[in-house]
């Protein structure tokens, strides 16, 4: 972490600002590599939810910069895709997200604090 401001200067001096950008490119593919060896039980899924994955991306395109810049219509706009993407997910055979989750209070607003 302390490296991290050295190399982007160093990127950023001799290849442009745009530079510290394509770090994250090896860093990410080591760290795909490396999960892919800890962690087997996510290897082999094999199966992509596009439909899904278009309407969770739709939905924050809208609603980030609705927030930011302050455009109410623009976050509907979001929220109702968001609404499409449950909807795409709780009718999909292989859905990118299991809703069962929520139903576990400590998965969906964490562990109660000690008595």
């Amino acid at each position: 972490m302390t490296a991290s401001p050295v190399i982007g200067g160093l990127l950023a001096g001799l290849y442009g600002w745009r530079a510290i950008f394509l770090i994250n490119v090896p860093i990410g593919l080591v760290v795909l590599a490396a999960l892919r060896q800890r962690i087997p039980e996510s290897v082999g899924r094999g199966h992509l939810d596009p439909l899904g994955s278009l309407a969770v991306t739709a939905a924050l395109f809208a609603i980030i910069p609705g927030l930011i810049h302050e455009i109410p219509w623009l976050v509907a706009l979001g929220v109702v895709l968001l609404g499409g993407f449950v909807v795409v997910e709780l009718r999909s055979t292989r859905p990118m997200m299991d809703f069962g989750l929520l139903r576990d209070r400590t998965f969906a607003v964490g562990p109660s604090p000690p008595s």
